[in-house]
């Protein structure tokens, strides 16, 4: 004998027991548990982890207490662009002569730098160690531990902040999201933030073009000179010129839903 009380049977998990006694089977129905939410997370696309962003972050503000982060390789070469940097000259000599040559070697001297911002200030460079591998550990112990957090600390002067990290596997390796829970009083989670995302996070799309146009100018004679020009040029981004550009995120924001989570730049 079967109940036949529910005729969709698709749409609701059914657990099935047999009744020894009198031969009867019974089918027991009950609605399914709603998936865990890391679980859910996981499988949001660009779209959805965007649009997901966009109601989060941006509400009351969350954004201008957002604390955006990122890494960049800088090299002691002078940034040139072939179709914007041209010189008419004669010979070699006269072009040199007018400082237009760039110089190019196979495998320059370069410097990781990592680097922090909000709406109202920025967190001293941090310039990783010659020839290191950023791993989870290297990543919490010398730049979240003893750089971004102090520094946060101090600046936000016990109000509420946010933590961004993009989605390299140092930053989202379960050693670094435990660290992040455990110690910073919130954070964007690594399934929060869409994948592959430099239109969103301010230093990527702004602030570090910037930083290599007035750094790169000219060329450096070693990583110690470049270490001290990055510094000079990072202390002097203004805080009208942060807060602007944090301020357009929900904006951009918005445009990436509008593109389906794809790039807009």
């Amino acid at each position: 004998m079967i109940d036949l009380r529910h005729e969709n049977a698709s749409q609701v998990c059914i657990h099935r027991s047999v009744c020894v006694s009198s031969n009867i089977t019974v089918f027991e129905w009950s609605r399914p548990n709603k998936e865990p939410r890391d679980q859910r997370t996981r499988c949001l696309n660009p779209k959805r982890r965007a649009e997901d962003q966009n109601g989060r972050d941006t509400r009351n503000g969350q954004h201008l207490v957002t604390v955006f982060s990122d890494e960049k390789l800088f090299t002691v070469e002078a940034e040139f662009n072939s179709q914007n940097h041209r010189v008419l000259a004669k010979d070699l000599q006269k072009a040199f002569d007018k400082g237009k040559t760039v110089h190019r070697v196979s495998h320059p001297a370069k410097v990781m730098v990592f680097g922090a911002i909000c709406s109202t200030g920025k967190c001293p460079l941090v310039f990783v160690e010659k020839d290191l591998k950023i791993t989870k550990e290297y990543y919490v112990k010398e730049i979240l531990e003893k750089q971004l957090l102090p520094w946060a600390q101090q600046h936000f002067n016990g109000q509420h902040w946010i933590c961004q990290q993009d989605g390299a596997p140092p930053h989202t390796a379960k050693y670094t999201q435990d660290w992040c829970k455990a110690h910073l009083p919130a954070f964007i989670e690594k399934d929060r933030w869409p994948a592959s995302s430099p239109d969103l996070n301010p230093i990527d799309f702004s602030i570090w073009g910037v930083l290599q146009n007035k750094v790169c100018a000219r060329p450096h004679s070693s990583v110690e000179a470049l270490k001290k020009t990055l510094g000079e040029e990072w202390d002097q981004l203004s805080i009208e010129y942060l807060r602007a550009t944090v301020e357009s995120y929900p904006r951009r924001l918005r445009a990436v839903i509008a593109a389906k989570g794809g790039r807009i730049e």
